[in-house]
Order: C-alpha cells, then structure tokens, then sequence
C-alpha cells in the first residue's frame, strides 16, 4: 500500500502534480534517506510507525498526518496506537481513512477517535468510555470477556462524532450487481488458528 498504491494515486490526480513526495519504504537506511529528502508528503507503512517515533533518530515534525486504515489503530495497547498519541499533539491536522470503523462493534472507535481528536469526543480514558455506553455481555464470575451497548448507545456515539465523521455508503455511489455467496470450510491447525487471530485483531500479520 505504502510503496505502490498511494504513489501511483498521487501521480493519477492532476491536481496533485505539483506536490513531491517520498516513500520509506524497505530497509532501515533506505526509510531514513527517503525521510532525509525534501518532500511534500512523506508516505510510510504502519508496520514503520514505532519505528518512527521511537527508534529512527529523526524528528517527528509533520503538521498534518493522514492515517490509511484507521481501523488498524483500534487497539488502545498496540505499539503503533501508544506512539502515534506519543507524536500526536505535535500534529496540527489529522484525517483518518477506513472502511470498517467499527468492524468489531463500538467498542473500536475509541481509539480510533482517541487518536482523532485527543479523547475530546469519546473521553480521554477507555474505562470512562465503556462505562458510559457498554454493560457486560459474556462473562465467567468477575471476569469479563465481552460488552454490549446500552440502549441508545449506537446513537449517542454517533451523535458525538458526527462534527468530524463523514461516512459514504456504497449503496449510494455505486451500482453493484447482485451478491453471490460461496462459502468455503476451511479447517485450521493449533499454529495457523493462532495466526488468524492475530491477523483478526491487529488487521496485520507478519510471518
């Protein structure tokens, strides 16, 4: 996506060709030459984003940030989450890109918007944040393993993020023909279920 979607979209847009920009990509000295050179846009992978912030050595001054697959950010405990909040004041302007906010539920969006907006909308702490709209769903005694939204819920959320949320439904802007279903069994080992749910959680999979 990095190094060849988003290049060859800049280089389709006439509006854009006066805009350079530098891709860093591929190796740790090739990602901080390209960070080095003199660009509009500088487009990096989210694999990289720790890698950024926390170990290249480079300053993190950037005055608007474009996150692709916001949804990838969903986890409040991942590297890439905590690093971009680390930076995320240094930012003036932020737009987040996704297709599936809330793939997951509700619960999703708020690190999602935590990063948007600096917990402006959601609030600043997840514990506050399913306080006000989730109650226990599954649960095992005292431990909780999932949570529902409270009635009206759904609507409240939305209600608080709509100030800064556009949301274009395909339906509106394409016509598709009719959805054929083909449903494939597929039986997974011990090793490749763990990988799956690894792939389910983080929407990235290294192997």
């Amino acid at each position: 996506m990095a190094r060849d979607t988003w290049p060859a979209e800049i280089e389709k847009w006439d509006h854009l060709k006066g805009l350079t920009y530098s891709v860093a990509t591929g190796s740790e000295k090739e990602r901080k030459a390209a960070l080095m050179q003199k660009a509009d846009i500088y487009i990096i992978n989210r694999e990289n984003v720790d890698w950024l912030v926390n170990r290249s050595g480079l300053p993190f001054d950037y005055d608007m940030m474009v996150v692709d697959e916001l949804s990838s950010f969903k986890s409040h405990r991942a590297k890439r989450f905590k690093s971009l909040m680390k930076v995320r004041p240094k930012v003036k302007r932020i737009v987040g890109l996704t297709g599936t906010p809330s793939a997951n539920g509700l619960m999703d969006l708020w690190a999602e918007f935590r990063l948007l907006d600096m917990g402006h909308r959601l609030g600043r702490f997840i514990g506050r944040y399913r306080e006000d709209y989730f109650v226990p769903d599954k649960r095992n005694q005292q431990i909780i393993f999932s949570y529902k939204p409270k009635p009206g819920a759904e609507q409240a959320i939305y209600k608080r993020i709509a100030d800064i949320t556009i949301s274009m439904k395909n339906t509106d802007y394409l016509k598709l023909p009719e959805l054929v279903m083909n449903e494939v069994a597929v039986k997974l080992s011990d090793k490749e279920a763990d990988y799956y749910r690894t792939l389910q959680q983080e929407l990235v999979l290294s192997l």
